[in-house]
């Protein structure tokens, strides 16, 4: 939650910003109308699972991923355009705690929930097509921030564990499930894309900043990402989740139509 509010003041600030600087870049011309650009753009992400309802999928940190696409944008006037992409995606956060055993785990053979101290690394693989307005100030160097909506759809979804641990039959690992100090192995993994809805929705924005030398300009993009829809298809098994990212990538416009 804290992460989401630094960033969407960071948004805020840079809107702000961009709007004092109207005035003084009015003769600047940052593009013509009707510039159709198109490009390509990748790096990397952290993205994190959140709004947990069950005790099983609570406590998620930021997994590293990474995301390529193509983009394109359409210039309204000198300063504001309709920017959209396709992006695969992959996307990942992880757990690493006294936990329940996963759902299928062949350990779990017990009428109550066990829990075991192991990592769990749970990884998404999206297609997603953000569509956003974009303002901009700028001649050679230009600043932008943009803002809009996504939907992604999943492509493949997996979930891998491991370590080494005892079984216990409470989230404090106090009460152990037998009494010979058993200690498995917790390495496995599962493939989970049927039980992950197959279309996503949510709200992104960021900022960025781009050189340009003729109809070609080099960018670095910054970009938020807040999922507002649940991703998972059986709430009463796996419960809930939500995804957020942020996404960092270097990329290469050019403009197609002028």
């Amino acid at each position: 939650m804290k992460t989401r509010t630094k960033v969407l003041s960071m948004i805020a600030v840079a809107i702000l910003l961009l709007n004092s600087n109207f005035s003084i870049a009015q003769d600047a011309k940052v593009c013509k109308p009707h510039d159709f650009t198109i490009g390509v753009l990748g790096g990397p992400n952290l993205s994190i699972l959140y709004a947990g309802s069950e005790e099983m999928n609570k406590n998620y940190g930021f997994g590293v991923g990474y995301n390529v696409g193509l983009t394109t944008s359409y210039a309204l006037n000198n300063h504001f355009s309709i920017a959209a992409q396709v992006n695969f995606a992959q996307l990942s956060s992880e757990r690493k705690d006294m936990q329940p055993l996963l759902t299928n785990s062949p350990l779990q053979t017990t009428p109550y929930t066990l829990y075991a101290n192991y990592q769990k690394i749970e990884s998404y693989d999206y297609l997603e097509v953000p569509v956003m307005f974009r303002a901009t100030v700028g001649n050679k160097v230009k600043f932008y921030v943009d803002g809009g909506a996504y939907i992604g759809f999943i492509a493949n979804a997996s979930v891998k564990s491991s370590g080494n641990s005892m079984l216990y039959k409470d989230l404090a690992g106090q009460i152990p499930n037998s009494y010979d100090n058993t200690v498995y192995s917790m390495d496995g993994k599962e493939n989970t894309t049927s039980s992950v809805n197959t279309v996503s929705f949510g709200v992104t924005g960021g900022l960025g900043v781009g050189y340009t030398f003729g109809r070609h300009s080099l960018v670095f993009d910054t970009r938020y990402e807040i999922g507002l829809t649940n991703i998972r298809s059986n709430t009463i098994l796996n419960g809930r989740n939500n995804l957020q990212t942020i996404m960092a990538g270097i990329g290469y416009n050019y403009v197609l139509f002028r």
